[in-house]
Protein backbone atom coordinates (compact mmCIF):
# COMPACT_ATOMS: atom_id res chain seq x y z
CA UNK A 1 0.00 0.00 0.00
CA UNK A 2 1.43 3.37 -1.01
CA UNK A 3 0.50 6.72 0.49
CA UNK A 4 1.11 9.95 -1.40
CA UNK A 5 1.66 12.26 1.56
CA UNK A 6 4.04 15.21 1.32
CA UNK A 7 4.26 16.46 4.91
CA UNK A 8 7.36 15.21 6.66
CA UNK A 9 8.83 13.39 3.67
CA UNK A 10 12.47 14.14 3.06
CA UNK A 11 13.29 16.18 -0.03
CA UNK A 12 16.98 16.44 -0.83
CA UNK A 13 18.20 19.86 -1.88
CA UNK A 14 20.82 22.36 -0.81
CA UNK A 15 19.24 25.51 0.55
CA UNK A 16 19.49 27.93 3.44
CA UNK A 17 16.51 26.31 5.15
CA UNK A 18 17.99 22.84 4.61
CA UNK A 19 21.11 23.87 6.54
CA UNK A 20 19.24 25.43 9.49
CA UNK A 21 19.58 23.90 12.93
CA UNK A 22 16.52 21.73 13.78
CA UNK A 23 15.83 23.83 16.89
CA UNK A 24 15.65 26.94 14.71
CA UNK A 25 13.17 25.22 12.42
CA UNK A 26 10.98 24.16 15.36
CA UNK A 27 11.11 27.67 16.81
CA UNK A 28 10.14 29.17 13.45
CA UNK A 29 7.25 26.74 12.96
CA UNK A 30 5.91 27.42 16.47
CA UNK A 31 6.24 31.19 15.98
CA UNK A 32 4.47 30.95 12.62
CA UNK A 33 1.66 28.86 14.16
CA UNK A 34 1.09 31.41 16.91
CA UNK A 35 1.20 34.26 14.38
CA UNK A 36 -1.39 32.55 12.17
CA UNK A 37 -3.90 32.14 14.98
CA UNK A 38 -3.30 35.62 16.42
CA UNK A 39 -3.66 37.38 13.05
CA UNK A 40 -6.92 39.24 12.53
CA UNK A 41 -6.19 41.98 9.98
CA UNK A 42 -5.74 41.68 6.23
CA UNK A 43 -2.23 43.13 6.55
CA UNK A 44 -1.31 40.34 9.01
CA UNK A 45 -2.43 37.66 6.57
CA UNK A 46 -0.60 39.40 3.73
CA UNK A 47 2.58 39.40 5.83
CA UNK A 48 2.13 35.71 6.70
CA UNK A 49 1.68 34.94 3.00
CA UNK A 50 4.83 36.90 2.13
CA UNK A 51 6.74 34.92 4.78
CA UNK A 52 5.47 31.69 3.23
CA UNK A 53 6.49 32.79 -0.29
CA UNK A 54 9.92 33.85 0.97
CA UNK A 55 10.56 30.54 2.75
CA UNK A 56 9.26 28.68 -0.31
CA UNK A 57 11.72 30.49 -2.58
CA UNK A 58 14.59 29.97 -0.13
CA UNK A 59 13.76 26.27 0.29
CA UNK A 60 14.23 25.38 -3.41
CA UNK A 61 11.46 22.77 -3.11
CA UNK A 62 9.14 22.37 -6.12
CA UNK A 63 5.62 23.68 -5.56
CA UNK A 64 4.07 20.29 -6.35
CA UNK A 65 6.02 18.71 -3.47
CA UNK A 66 4.80 21.35 -1.03
CA UNK A 67 1.18 21.09 -2.18
CA UNK A 68 1.29 17.32 -1.65
CA UNK A 69 0.95 18.11 2.04
CA UNK A 70 -2.49 19.63 1.42
CA UNK A 71 -4.00 16.61 -0.30
CA UNK A 72 -4.85 14.58 2.81
CA UNK A 73 -6.60 17.48 4.56
CA UNK A 74 -8.40 19.20 1.67
CA UNK A 75 -11.71 17.54 2.52
CA UNK A 76 -11.36 18.56 6.17
CA UNK A 77 -10.60 22.16 5.18
CA UNK A 78 -13.57 22.19 2.82
CA UNK A 79 -16.03 20.71 5.33
CA UNK A 80 -14.80 22.99 8.12
CA UNK A 81 -15.23 26.04 5.89
CA UNK A 82 -18.76 24.98 4.88
CA UNK A 83 -19.80 24.40 8.49
CA UNK A 84 -18.25 27.70 9.56
CA UNK A 85 -20.05 29.56 6.74
CA UNK A 86 -23.48 28.46 7.89
CA UNK A 87 -22.97 28.58 11.66
CA UNK A 88 -21.56 32.11 11.88
CA UNK A 89 -24.19 34.70 12.69
CA UNK A 90 -23.69 38.48 12.65
CA UNK A 91 -23.67 40.47 15.88
CA UNK A 92 -26.43 42.73 14.56
CA UNK A 93 -29.68 40.70 14.32
CA UNK A 94 -31.10 43.19 11.79
CA UNK A 95 -28.68 42.12 9.05
CA UNK A 96 -30.38 40.11 6.34
CA UNK A 97 -28.77 36.82 5.25
CA UNK A 98 -27.44 36.31 1.73
CA UNK A 99 -29.23 32.97 1.67
CA UNK A 100 -31.77 31.37 4.00
CA UNK A 101 -33.45 27.99 3.89
CA UNK A 102 -36.13 26.99 6.39
CA UNK A 103 -35.35 23.41 7.30
CA UNK A 104 -37.95 23.26 10.08
CA UNK A 105 -40.23 26.32 9.86
CA UNK A 106 -40.00 28.61 12.90
CA UNK A 107 -37.41 26.33 14.54
CA UNK A 108 -34.32 25.90 12.42
CA UNK A 109 -33.15 27.98 9.48
CA UNK A 110 -29.95 27.48 7.53
CA UNK A 111 -28.61 31.00 6.87
CA UNK A 112 -25.55 32.34 5.09
CA UNK A 113 -24.20 35.75 6.05
CA UNK A 114 -21.24 37.79 4.78
CA UNK A 115 -19.56 37.29 8.17
CA UNK A 116 -19.80 33.54 7.68
CA UNK A 117 -18.11 33.74 4.30
CA UNK A 118 -15.32 35.91 5.70
CA UNK A 119 -14.78 33.66 8.74
CA UNK A 120 -14.75 30.53 6.56
CA UNK A 121 -12.20 32.10 4.22
CA UNK A 122 -9.96 33.17 7.10
CA UNK A 123 -10.16 29.74 8.69
CA UNK A 124 -9.29 27.99 5.42
CA UNK A 125 -6.41 30.42 4.79
CA UNK A 126 -5.03 29.80 8.28
CA UNK A 127 -5.08 26.04 7.85
CA UNK A 128 -3.60 26.15 4.33
CA UNK A 129 -0.77 28.51 5.34
CA UNK A 130 -0.02 26.42 8.40
CA UNK A 131 0.19 23.18 6.44
CA UNK A 132 2.21 24.65 3.57
CA UNK A 133 4.73 26.40 5.82
CA UNK A 134 5.08 23.35 8.05
CA UNK A 135 5.61 21.09 5.05
CA UNK A 136 8.52 23.28 3.92
CA UNK A 137 10.31 22.95 7.26
CA UNK A 138 9.49 19.27 7.72
CA UNK A 139 10.74 18.30 4.27
CA UNK A 140 14.27 18.28 5.62
CA UNK A 141 15.87 15.84 7.99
Amino acid sequence: MSFDVGVGQYYETDSIIHRLDPRTKIFFILSYMVSIFVAKEVLSFALLTVVFVLTFVLSKIPLRVIFKGLKPVLIIIFLTAIINMFLTKPEDPNIEPLFALNIIPEKWTLSLYVEGLINAGILALRIVLLILETSIFLSYA
